[in-house]
């Protein structure tokens, strides 16, 4: 299925960014290491469709780089038709850390 069939029961538009997460309950100053995860309202909403068995595409422009690549694979993997996500090499890919809380620290996001 290619957009032109316009056959699909979700077509989502907009961003998609980054997420760096510290290990579970450590802030970032304390981890080692980061976890890497697509993130993004609209990417999310095109996998969740597939993953209950609708047809969905996703269009954006994405970076033509590693972590742009990165976002496109990570959709395809889950079903979803990017034959509409135009690359760039211009502009860059959004950044957001997180750290995940326990009682009585909150879960934080730091926006890049």
């Amino acid at each position: 299925m290619t957009l032109s069939d316009n056959r699909f029961d979700l077509v989502a538009f907009g961003d998609a960014y980054v997420r760096l997460s510290a290990a579970p309950f450590q802030r970032l100053e304390q981890s080692d290491g980061v976890d890497v995860f697509v993130a993004g309202n609209a990417i999310e909403a095109a996998v969740a469709a597939s993953r209950l068995g609708q047809s969905s595409a996703w269009l954006s422009v994405i970076t033509e780089n590693p972590l742009g690549r990165k976002i496109e694979n990570k959709a395809r993997e889950h079903g979803v038709d990017t034959t509409g996500v135009c690359r760039s090499p211009h502009g860059r890919v959004g950044l957001v850390y997180s750290e995940s809380g326990s009682a009585p620290r909150e879960s934080t996001d730091i926006d890049d």
